[in-house]
């Protein structure tokens, strides 16, 4: 079992004349999570039948975590602002049972199990006096002209999530 859990934040702010702040918060998780009885003898057998349960259980699982917010400010003459938001999360997971691996056993269970969570990020409200959610992406410009602000969030995901069984192994139910 694995877990990450990431968070990124990025303030930026300015003013003057020409203000235009621009702010980043970048996550990024990478991982492989394993569980795996390794490439067996030829001949030999793992007998779990006559052992407590007799069950065979294989379980590889992992979970990642991530959330990022930005909050820019411009005040100017001429203001605006930009934000950028990226979450990048890449994430192997295997359950396997080597090659030549011979198991008995009265239950076989094998997981492989691939999570991902973004929750909602919370901050306390002075004026409500409540927790509210809070955006990812905030940006406030005031000045004589104003250029407004970009705003940009980006998620990529990729999962491999695999069980695998190798050449001649045998698993066997009695």
């Amino acid at each position: 079992t694995g877990s990450d859990n990431n968070l990124a934040a990025a303030v930026a702010g300015s003013a003057g004349v020409d203000a235009g702040p621009s702010a980043t918060a970048d996550t990024e998780n990478s991982s492989t999570t394993t569980a795996k009885i390794k490439d067996g003898v030829a001949g030999r057998t793992i007998d779990l039948s006559t052992r407590g349960t007799g069950a065979f259980r294989i379980a590889a699982e992992h979970t990642a975590a991530f959330n990022s917010y930005v909050r820019t400010l411009a005040g100017g003459l001429l203001a605006g602002s930009g934000a950028t938001v990226d979450n990048t999360v890449a994430s192997t997971v295997e359950a396997a049972v080597g090659d030549h691996v011979t198991i008995l056993a009265k239950d076989v269970d094998i997981d492989a199990i691939n999570h991902v969570s973004k929750d909602w990020l919370y901050e306390w409200d002075d004026n409500e006096s409540q927790w509210v959610i809070l955006t990812n992406i905030k940006g406030t410009t005031g000045g004589l002209i104003r250029a407004g602000g970009g705003a940009e969030s980006n998620t990529a995901i990729s999962l491999t999530t695999v069980i695998s069984i190798g050449d001649q192994a045998l698993l066997e139910v009695l």
